[in-house]
């Protein structure tokens, strides 16, 4: 991988890989990533600009990209437990702490 070269010691790639069968995502989910034309996804950042977000018009990414203008590089997250695999579409990003701790 070309981020190795870079130092990185690893990387997160997603999106490109929620579609797919294997994939838990609740059924919405992935038929709510398909529907959405691709310049209507939304892109903000958080953890102080160090993590960039893109996801679907909903509340978080919404509120997150309205933090984001008024300067705060740090908005509310949903939970990514119940946005991605209960398929509850308003709650789809979640803190990378609670990632790791639940791991």
């Amino acid at each position: 991988m070309a981020v190795k070269v870079v130092g990185a010691e690893g990387v997160f790639v997603g999106t490109r890989f929620i579609l797919s069968k294997e994939c838990r995502a609740a059924a919405n989910v992935k038929k709510d990533i398909m529907d959405t034309h691709p310049d209507d996804f939304l892109v903000y950042t958080q953890q102080d600009g160090f993590a960039r977000w893109r996801t679907t018009p909903h509340k978080y990414g919404k509120e997150g990209v309205e933090a984001n203008k008024r300067g705060d590089m740090n908005p509310p997250q949903g939970s990514f437990y119940y946005g991605m695999y209960k398929g509850d579409l308003d709650a789809l990003e979640e803190a990378l702490e609670e990632t790791l701790e639940s791991r």
